[in-house]
């Protein structure tokens, strides 16, 4: 399920996106701009997100789950 940048949602993404090592020496104002370019993505349990051999199409950051 995609969730849009907006609300509670937006706010988790730039929490999450200010704690990634790689993103921490932004300015706030492009961590902003990583988080408005940014989709939470809740996928259930089990789900496959990718394969092996699969083009690299984008970023993906896992921030919790198994």
């Amino acid at each position: 399920m995609l969730c849009p940048m907006s609300g509670p949602n937006a706010a988790r993404v730039r929490e999450v996106i200010s704690a990634i090592p790689m993103f921490q020496e932004l300015t706030p104002a492009l961590r902003d701009r990583v988080a408005a370019l940014s989709t939470l993505h809740v996928s259930p349990k089990g789900e496959e997100l990718w394969h092996a051999g699969d083009d690299a199409e984008l970023l993906t950051v896992i921030v919790s789950g198994l």
